[in-house]
């Protein structure tokens, strides 16, 4: 059993890695105004994070009134349904987008028009839909995804990412004061895409040598943190475990992390077994990003 775990584990991590690197770069989704920003959310707003397969998650969301569960990904730059769900809500998908893998590898897939979303008492228009098939690349042997919820469906909400807890809460202004008193902040970007519609967070972290970099903040990674062969990885003292390095966010540095080196086009991400540690509290609208060490 540990082995087949780990072999669905493994083609989960190679698929999503894929799958997340195309719509991470190409994404087309934007959200409208929120209920949080207009002042309708009385309280916060705690979404269940369930799991999936090892540390990924599912979430339960609406998309034009239909019931739908999601795989969530903070690096997967838009939210997907897949062909059947489309059909069933209505959606005439009639456009395309391109966009890059991590690689390199340029890529395109289709994108359909506005649906609303709803997650828990927050409903608002998200702007394009992608569609894509994730379960034609999954194991036959895992429960079957309606899609895939991304960022992009939180760049009003300011919200706090607990995935070792399994919560997604989306902050109030008071809650938003509340929970970031006590947490760190770390500078962050958000990469948009081509066309300027995409939602991927990336956090300023330090490497050992000195070296500043930006990398993406990804909870569908399963593997290690990924770091490109441009970045300098120096562990000073010695003292660091070979395969291993402590990154500096904020005010921050964190155990040793296992890393493994990639081809790619930007500095790195981060991953799961990451975000398992911290609580990470996010406002696009600010482009303001705060961690603390998980309960």
């Amino acid at each position: 059993m540990r082995h087949q775990r780990d072999r669905i584990e493994l083609v989960v991590s190679g698929w999503l890695s894929a799958v997340t690197a195309v719509l991470g770069f190409a994404a087309l989704a934007g959200c409208a105004e929120t209920a949080a920003r207009e002042g309708r959310l009385a309280s916060p707003v705690i979404l269940t994070l369930s799991p999936y397969t090892g540390r990924l998650r599912t979430v339960t969301v609406t998309v034009n009134g239909e019931r739908l569960t999601l795989l969530f990904d903070t690096g997967g730059g838009q939210t997907l349904v897949s062909p059947p769900v489309a059909d069933r809500i209505g959606r005439r998908c009639d456009g395309v987008s391109t966009g890059f893998r991590m690689s390199g590898e340029r890529v395109t897939f289709r994108q359909c028009g506005r649906v609303e979303l709803g997650l828990g008492e927050v409903t608002h228009e998200l702007s394009s839909l992608a569609v894509f098939d994730l379960n034609a690349l999954l194991p036959a042997e895992l429960p079957r995804l309606d899609g895939l919820l991304a960022l992009d469906a939180l760049t009003n909400i300011p919200f706090t990412l607990e995935l070792g807890a399994n919560r997604l809460t989306l902050e109030t202004a008071s809650s938003l004061r509340a929970r970031i008193a006590d947490a760190t902040p770390v500078d962050m970007r958000v990469a948009t895409g081509v066309d300027g519609g995409s939602a991927s967070v990336f956090l300023s972290a330090r490497a050992p040598s000195g070296q500043n970099l930006w990398l993406e903040l990804d909870s569908g990674n399963l593997a290690a943190v990924l770091l490109a062969t441009h970045v300098r990885v120096d562990a000073g003292t010695g003292a660091t475990m070979a395969g291993h390095v402590p990154l500096t966010l904020g005010k921050i540095t964190t155990a040793p992390l296992a890393y493994e080196r990639r081809e790619l086009i930007l500095d790195g991400a981060l991953n799961a077994e990451f975000l398992e540690h911290y609580a990470v509290t996010i406002d696009m609208v600010q482009g303001r990003t705060w961690i603390a060490a998980a309960h």
